[in-house]
């Protein structure tokens, strides 16, 4: 499939112009991927929204912890008013950690699913991943997330939540 605008009718024709197309080589093939030994899924979580139109928005992720392996994408995706999405530590549920996953604030007034999505691919390690809401108060609110969270012992998402929303 070729095009010409206004080719001329001696020398560089057209039909010179598809002649040479036509023998030329055709691109290889690419190579297929190898298939990773843990194929990567996406895991969804739904930043703020309503639960109805006349609702008033909720702070919350939804779900608010997920179980990821290394190479797994977890993909947010901001509903209504302004959130954001920031890592933190444990011990400091609501401070940003340095050179932690930050997404900024991200506002969707009109609360359009899948309007603003933002991916967070899982690192190596085994070890759960703390996050929260950097938007003024929604953190102290419990609008926390996390990754791993050990379901018993000393760091559960619950007590993860409980620091949060104790914090100034």
């Amino acid at each position: 499939m070729v095009f010409a605008i206004n080719p001329p009718k001696v020398g560089n024709t057209f039909e010179a112009f598809l002649a040479a197309a036509k023998a030329a080589p055709t691109a290889a093939s690419p190579p297929t991927p190898s298939t990773p030994a843990h194929p990567e899924k996406t895991l969804p979580v739904v930043v703020g929204g309503k639960p109805s139109p006349d609702a008033a928005p909720v702070l919350r992720y939804n779900p608010e912890t997920v179980d990821a392996a290394p190479g797994d994408v977890v993909e947010f995706n901001f509903r209504a008013n302004a959130h954001t999405v920031t890592q933190s530590s444990f011990e400091y549920p609501c401070t940003a950690i340095d050179g932690g996953f930050k997404t900024g604030l991200q506002n969707n007034t009109m609360d359009i699913d899948r309007a603003i999505l933002k991916e967070f691919v899982v690192p190596k390690g085994d070890k759960p991943l703390w996050f929260y809401c950097g938007a003024p108060t929604h953190c102290q609110q419990g609008m926390v997330f996390a990754i791993n969270a050990p379901k018993e012992g000393e760091r559960t998402f619950e007590k993860f939540q409980k620091a949060a929303m104790a914090s100034a």
